[in-house]
């Protein structure tokens, strides 16, 4: 692959940019995924690329691949991005900490765009942050493993984002799984700390 390209996603995700990689290649993934306890075990991206859209799996192989190597800022000035709004792994999970370093470098080259990136493996991220300050433009978000249980959390992160199977008691629902674009409580710097959403 010369160079990643974007993903314009369809669905609750439609108007947002993203940048993905294989879930069905990634050791991580395929780990998470085989404890029932873990939402991994219900993924709806495992699932998506085993099945409609098969297609992109080759698309998004040649991408994590291509992160998960020390790239230049000239490397990573030529992505762009059709969206102001930008997720990090729609699909997937980063590789390694060159991945997480250089998702931090995008978002430090585009600081006119709002990221946000979910993930499961803070300590890659934390790796590569250190000596260098998260771009004011990106908001890091732990996935919490389990469903229906807020994890704690991590240092440096702005969010914990959590999936219920069930309406939650002590923690009020503020994801509803529509439009993204007209919500971007993930995307926008803001006090709230907890993303809570309803299993679909």
């Amino acid at each position: 692959m010369r160079l990643p390209t974007e993903s314009i996603m369809r669905g609750k995700l439609r108007g947002i940019s993203a940048l993905n990689s294989n879930p069905l290649d990634n050791g991580f993934c395929a780990v998470m995924a085989q404890n029932q306890e873990n939402i991994c075990s219900e993924c709806y991206s495992r699932s998506a690329l085993q099945r409609y859209t098969q297609n992109a799996q080759p698309k998004f192989s040649a991408i994590g691949k291509w992160f998960a190597r020390p790239r230049t800022d000239k490397e990573l000035n030529l992505i762009n991005f059709s969206s102001n709004y930008v997720r990090f792994h729609a699909h997937g999970e980063p590789l390694n900490i060159d991945h997480a370093a250089n998702f931090l470098k995008l978002a430090e080259l585009w600081p006119n765009r709002l990221f946000a990136l979910w993930t499961k493996r803070p300590r890659l991220v934390q790796l590569a942050l250190v000596n260098r300050q998260k771009p004011s433009n990106l908001t890091l978000i732990y996935s919490s493993p389990k469903i229906g249980v807020i994890a704690q959390r991590p240092l440096g992160f702005d969010k914990v984002f959590t999936v219920f199977d069930y309406p939650p008691y002590n923690h009020r629902l503020n994801c509803f799984g529509k439009a993204c674009i007209n919500c971007l409580i993930c995307y926008i710097p803001n006090k709230i700390r907890t993303v809570n959403e309803l299993l679909k």
